[in-house]
């Protein structure tokens, strides 16, 4: 198999709600698939390139993040804190890594395909296996390990196997289905199943397509009907909602990078999530080379997602309505005053942090901006000589906005909130 197998198997099974089934034993790790269990070296490498280290990341590393439980809302505090995880992903990866097995993302620039991963070494248990280690087992994943020894692997070949793997994880899906649906026993629902994946899997051609053009499609002309039907009732709405986002998501923006703020959209991660605050200028230097200020951050604490947004997001922005000005609910400023021009046209400008959780930070040894001193917003302190306090601020932070929510908008509440975006 090839190393984005790993991580295909990975997010097939965390698709599939089996992701607590992958474990890990005597240096191997166990991924279920539709075709059973596939085995990997846990320090072999996948596809997935590190942005610090620019290496590959093991397979026990992504064993490590669906250990942490990335597909159940854990955070990367707990995640870093955690004794038990050796091999540790930093913050970005852990963001990007997480979203793309729990399917949020379709692609990553950081996974490289087959040209460009380095394939030097042996798993040490088989000599057919790449650095990332070959999958074993009893399904389709050892047959191909297997003519990939003689040496006949092709581009074309790769996409076979990447075509006969989504069959077979839809496979997996329908299997799981037809049990909980129907209730059939899970040999029933085996039989069933891998029907369905071989008449997906079959190829048409001009004589099969011939036998049945005698056929009954009176179901079939039905069904068209009726989608034209709704096709025209519809076609005004999507035309209407084609540029209308609603985001269901609480709301925390921060100021611009300039040379008085102190939190950014290039520090403000490492500084709500993991508790330490860098400068704006040591958050970039820290990023990878050629790197441009995000626009857009999503992180969880105590389960309820947040999204970080820059305040530019709200001057011109044909998808920022009133609806998302109600759903903020922390506020970080430096002092300037033309970030909230169109914030809301009947609110005066001291009334904006009234509705609102709003923070100035600044330095120990400076004082608080005098536009912030009229304001109603939180002073936090940060000293350049104790890190230790950094926590300390932070945890103000969430007090304050945790505090907000409760009073304003418990709907974002840990025990009210209901993600938008998780199925039913």
């Amino acid at each position: 198999m090839s190393k984005l197998d790993v991580l295909t198997l990975i997010r097939g099974a965390i698709n599939a709600k089996v992701g607590h089934q992958i474990v890990c034993e005597e240096g191997d790790v166990l991924i279920p698939s539709s075709t059973g269990m596939k085995q990997f070296v846990a320090t072999g490498k996948t596809s997935y390139k590190d942005r610090s280290t620019k290496e590959m990341i093991t397979v026990g590393s992504l064993f490590n993040m669906v250990q942490a439980g990335i597909h159940t809302g854990t955070n990367f505090a707990d995640y870093k804190k955690n004794p038990d995880f050796k091999e540790k992903v930093g913050v970005l990866d852990w963001m990007e890594l997480k979203r793309y097995l729990t399917g949020e993302i379709e692609t990553s620039k950081q996974i490289m395909n087959g040209d460009e991963v380095d394939d030097e070494g042996n798993d040490g248990k088989n000599g057919s296996g790449g650095a990332s280690g070959s999958a074993r087992g009893n399904g389709a994943g050892g047959a191909s390990n297997r003519s990939g020894s003689g040496g006949a692997s092709s581009s074309s070949g790769g996409a076979q196997t990447s075509q006969l793997l989504m069959a077979a994880e839809r496979s997996l899906k329908r299997k799981r289905e037809l049990i909980e649906g129907s209730g059939m026993t899970e040999e029933e629902a085996s039989k069933c199943a891998e029907r369905a994946k071989k008449q997906e899997s079959s190829t048409g051609t001009r004589t099969t397509v011939l036998d049945v053009v005698q056929g009954d499609f009176s179901e079939v002309l039905a069904a068209h009907k009726a989608v034209t039907k709704s096709h025209k009732k519809s076609k005004a709405t999507k035309a209407e909602e084609k540029n209308k986002r609603v985001p269901k998501y609480p709301i925390i923006l921060v100021s611009e990078s300039t040379s008085q703020a102190k939190v950014s959209m290039w520090n403000v991660l490492s500084f709500l999530q993991e508790g330490r605050y860098m400068t704006i200028k040591e958050a970039k230097q820290n990023a990878p080379p050629g790197s441009k200020e995000p626009k857009e951050h999503a992180m969880v604490h105590n389960n309820v997602t947040y999204r970080i947004l820059p305040m530019k997001s709200t001057l011109n922005n044909k998808h920022w309505s009133d609806n998302d000005f109600s759903r903020v609910v922390g506020l970080f400023v430096d002092g300037s005053t033309w970030g909230y021009k169109k914030w809301c046209t009947k609110m005066p400008l001291v009334d904006i942090f009234s509705s609102t959780a709003g923070f100035h930070v600044h330095f120990a040894d400076e004082k608080a901006h005098p536009n912030c001193q009229k304001w109603i917003v939180d002073k936090i302190v940060v000293d350049k000589n104790n890190r230790y306090m950094d926590a300390v601020a932070v945890e103000k932070i969430w007090r304050k906005i945790n505090g907000f929510i409760a009073g304003k908008m418990p709907e974002y509440m840990a025990e009210n909130w209901q993600n938008p975006h998780k199925k039913k």
